[in-house]
């Protein structure tokens, strides 16, 4: 941290916003749930008179495998560093799509 500076932070520093008490947990929540309902198609599951019964349940049972998958996939992989990040972008993601968008000009050319 610099010494001269009035604001607490070093000049490298970004400040990020952070969202008080509960409200990190509530709209994680309801991320969930909308990726629950609109991409794993929580109203779809019977087409009779039963769905106005069991389809909160599928809905609940999606929302907690979504989450499963989602803390799973967060807990199990290590973070990355932003110099580790930029490193792989340079070496491969950007040749990669560099050699995409020769692909799709040619193909566009051909096609």
């Amino acid at each position: 941290m610099d010494p001269n500076s009035d604001s607490g932070i070093s000049p490298n520093e970004v400040p990020q916003a952070r969202i008080p008490g509960p409200g990190r947990r509530v709209l994680a929540i309801v991320g969930i749930a909308l990726i629950a309902a609109l991409a794993a198609g929580a109203w779809v599951a019977f087409d009779n008179s039963w769905m106005n019964l069991i389809g909160p349940l599928i809905l609940f049972t999606k929302i907690i495998m979504v989450a499963f998958l989602i803390f799973w996939f967060r807990f199990t992989y290590p973070r990355f560093r932003e110099d580790q990040l930029q490193t792989f972008a340079w070496k491969y993601l950007i040749p990669l799509s560099l050699v995409n968008i020769a692909a799709t000009a040619v193909l566009k050319v051909v096609f």
